[in-house]
């Protein structure tokens, strides 16, 4: 069996980071997980996630994401609803 997984962010605001990040990764090891290096990030304030922007200040969303929505024109029919 193979399993993939694209995404996963190590995050904690108490100071303890390098022993989350140590657990983390000493999970991937235990489960036989390799991680692709040249995909990692380590040691940033803040970053683009799964569509969200995370920081020290928490978790935003990417406004790229969500420009066509906001941009988009109010309905002023019910069928234009549909």
């Amino acid at each position: 069996m193979q399993v993939f997984l694209d995404d996963f962010a190590v995050y904690n605001r108490k100071g303890e980071h390098l022993d989350h990040l140590r657990l983390c990764l000493e999970k991937c090891r235990g489960y036989q997980l390799s991680l692709n290096l040249a995909k990692c990030v380590l040691g940033v304030t803040n970053g683009i996630f799964l569509g969200h922007i995370m920081s020290k200040e928490g978790l935003t969303v990417d406004p790229d994401k969500v420009k066509e929505i906001l941009e988009a024109p109010t309905p002023t029919t019910t069928k234009a609803l549909s």
